[in-house]
């Protein structure tokens, strides 16, 4: 049997420059205005790996990430953090199959889990991107510095609960300890 505990999922997302809301409220009979920019800005990637702790190893970059930027992530952030018996778990991405991910773990002492395609019904990390999402939409970032500023608070918000929530709903064991 597995330890839940020790699973550590890994994925990225991506962001840019004209993240707002989508909803808004208003009083009855009146509209809400708010202005929705055009100008998306250069693509924004955020990867990093959720536990039942929270989020750790999180890493941003201009562009879409491809095996090369994905390894640089696994070598210079990510390896640090993994600890011996933790579980990684990916999705089927060719970045992270083509990638170094595999031989990193076993010299760290850890195993490497691949979801099956299309199934991120199985990954909290999804979950976290949602709840980072919105409170990126709420910080209406205009600039890469105030995306940055913005998902730092954003990881912020996510909670050890949250996590054991999304862990829960997934399907994983949420043991106390």
């Amino acid at each position: 049997m597995l330890d839940h505990r020790r699973f550590k999922f890994i994925d990225e997302a991506g962001s840019n420059l004209a993240l707002t809301r989508l909803f808004g409220r208003a009083p009855a009979g009146q509209r809400v205005s708010e202005s929705v920019p055009r100008n998306y800005g250069q693509q924004t990637s955020i990867i990093s790996a959720v536990g039942r702790s929270g989020p750790t190893a999180t890493f941003t970059v201009e562009g879409a990430v491809d095996t090369a930027i994905f390894n640089v992530y696994i070598e210079q952030v990510l390896s640090p953090t993994i600890e011996v018996g933790d579980i990684l778990i990916l999705d089927n991405l060719s970045a992270h199959r083509a990638s170094r991910i595999e031989t990193v773990a076993v010299e760290r002492g850890a195993q490497v889990i691949w979801l099956p395609p299309y199934s991120p019904d199985f990954s909290p990390i999804e979950l976290m991107w949602s709840k980072i999402k919105t409170a990126l939409r709420a910080a209406k970032a205009r600039t890469r510095e105030e995306l940055e500023r913005a998902l730092i608070a954003a990881l912020t918000l996510v909670t050890t609960d949250d996590c054991a929530g999304w862990f829960s709903h997934c399907g994983y064991q949420v043991a106390s300890n």
